[in-house]
């Protein structure tokens, strides 16, 4: 199991709050596990590391390290995520405890990544 935690660097300060909605910025690091052997000679990023550092995220901001998925109803992955990326990335906190949290992973503009989840452990 890779440690997010150790290769999504941001600082907690780093994640915006703003109206409902956490925003940070994510620099895709080239020496991030997640590529080896996804591919050797064309790197994309797996969408499971999109879901690790998303769950990361949620976890910084709250600072509670057992939140994990409880449900994952939707993840879309409409575009590679390649080293060096910069990515813009969105979640939208559900008002109420039954509602699903949605999450974007914008690239240069354009969506890369859509998620709609729930967590268990807050």
């Amino acid at each position: 199991m890779i440690d997010t935690k150790e290769h999504f660097q941001f600082a907690r300060e780093d994640i915006a709050m703003e109206k409902g909605l956490l925003k940070v910025s994510l620099s895709i690091a080239a020496d991030l596990p997640y590529f080896d052997g996804h591919f050797p000679d064309n790197p994309v990023l797996p969408g499971v590391a999109i879901l690790d550092a998303t769950l990361w995220v949620i976890r910084s901001f709250m600072d509670r390290d057992e939140i994990e998925y409880s449900t994952i109803k939707n993840a879309k992955f409409m575009s590679v995520v390649k080293p060096g990326d910069q990515i813009d990335l969105t979640i939208e906190i559900p008002e109420l405890e039954d509602e699903w949290f949605k999450c974007s992973w914008c690239c240069g503009g354009q969506t890369v990544s859509e998620l709609r989840f729930s967590i268990s452990g807050c």
